[in-house]
């Protein structure tokens, strides 16, 4: 499996996480190792492992199962940093996404994840479908 395809799999991870509103899985996908930090739509920007996983529990709290949707647009691998480029919706609200991976020993983690909102749902390219959290 190629550098890619497990920074993919990172960021679907993160997505899944998100989706199940599971604190224990958000807590996996963040970095342990490297200083991570985190903007929410409409939020001051998060610094700190620990803060942000606090900012997530907060979310969840307000949040309905399974109302996540992504669809990734690129993935690449600069100087070490996994990049990643998608479209989400959350609770029926579009937004654009780029999440930072970097690899701490055998996985890729996230260090960055910044989110804002759009005025339409993406335009689907002929044969794409959104992916979709398990």
């Amino acid at each position: 499996m190629s550098d890619i395809d497990l920074i993919g799999f990172a960021n679907e991870a993160f997505y899944r996480a998100f989706a199940a509103l599971d604190g224990d899985l958000m807590a996996e996908v963040w970095a342990q190792e490297t200083e991570a930090r985190c903007l929410h739509p409409g939020a001051q920007p998060i610094r700190g492992r620990e803060r942000i996983l606090t900012s997530w529990q907060e979310i969840f709290a307000n949040s309905e199962p399974n109302s996540i949707s992504f669809q990734v647009q690129d993935i690449a691998l600069v100087n070490g940093v996994g990049i990643v480029c998608c479209f989400e919706a959350v609770n029926g609200h579009f937004g654009v996404a780029t999440n930072l991976f970097v690899r701490e020993g055998a996985l890729w983690r996230m260090i960055h994840h910044q989110a804002g909102p759009i005025s339409a749902p993406p335009q689907k390219q002929a044969g794409e479908t959104p992916s979709r959290p398990n």
